[in-house]
């Protein structure tokens, strides 16, 4: 991505020019890659091969998404396949998402972040913000250089109420607690517009409603990044129109994030041809969010 322009530019001008907002989420299950080699190898050439194949069919994803813990619980041969696909996406122009969810006091945030821009040279990182705001300070270096930072608030798992639904003493959920910490960040000036987003699953559509527009009635242009469809429940259709749609100008911005949708979609579809499996998958999602 150009270092030059803004993340969100980046974001809106990719998704306008390849006509989706679907994230692909790379998180390969070694026991369901039908590949033989060494674990670097066997997961560099599966997720390489998948985004070969969109780019072949002219489907070229407007984001990926790889999960930190599907390549770090396979020690270094797994973190080196993780750096071999974020270097292939750069290659060919596909912005990175590290689904890391890191968040810690200074010195550890700025650990991350020289990590995750640095070693990995990331796009963007999800974020852990219910620490409070000065867990997001350091990467506002980084920030101002068009990467990009998701906090943690709505989340898409089953169990994430029992915190994040907790009514505080001003009546605001804890959930809408966190999205006022984004959004006081861009009020008071402390980052860039659109280099700080949200992540709210698409399981809880009210919600991801809910928050948009309390983030749009108040001119905030915060990126959402919306995990949950297909495996988990969510569905695409049912973000959009809590997104608005078409009458929603910063609709651009946003990315519906599908992981096993694509990296298990051969055997949805009954064929060995895993990559062509994925790329049927992300036309269909494509067609799903006509915009």
């Amino acid at each position: 991505m150009n270092k030059e322009e803004s993340y969100i530019e980046q974001l809106t001008q990719l998704a306008q020019q390849r006509k989706s907002i679907i994230c692909v989420g790379l998180d390969p299950d070694i026991e369901k890659i039908p590949l033989q080699g060494n674990l670097e190898q066997v997961i560099t050439k599966f997720c390489a091969n998948i985004l070969q194949a969109m780019i072949d069919e002219n489907v070229t994803p407007a984001i990926v998404k790889p999960n930190y813990a599907f390549y770090f619980q396979h020690g270094f041969e797994g973190l080196k396949a993780l750096q071999n696909i974020i270097g292939f996406c750069r290659q060919n122009n596909i912005p990175v998402i590290l689904d890391a969810k890191v968040g810690d006091i200074k010195k550890t945030a700025q650990a991350y972040a020289k990590g995750i821009f640095g070693w990995l040279n990331a796009d963007a990182v999800t974020v852990n913000a219910y620490m409070g705001s000065d867990v997001l300070a350091p990467f506002l270096p980084y920030c101002n250089k068009g990467k990009g930072i998701y906090g943690l608030l709505k989340t898409s798992n089953e169990s994430s109420g029992e915190l994040q639904d907790l009514e505080l003493k001003d009546s605001r959920k804890v959930y809408e607690a966190a999205a006022g910490i984004l959004a006081k960040n861009y009020v008071d000036g402390n980052f860039p517009i659109g280099s700080i987003g949200g992540v709210i699953g698409a399981t809880y559509p009210a919600q991801l409603k809910q928050l948009n527009d309390y983030f749009t009635s108040r001119n905030l242009v915060l990126p959402l990044l919306i995990p949950g469809v297909g495996g988990q429940g969510g569905s695409a259709g049912e973000v959009v129109q809590a997104l608005g749609g078409k009458k929603n100008k910063n609709i651009w911005t946003h990315r519906i994030n599908v992981s096993s949708g694509f990296t298990e979609a051969y055997l949805k579809y009954k064929t060995d041809d895993y990559a062509g499996a994925a790329v049927k998958e992300l036309k269909k999602l494509n067609k799903e969010v006509i915009l």
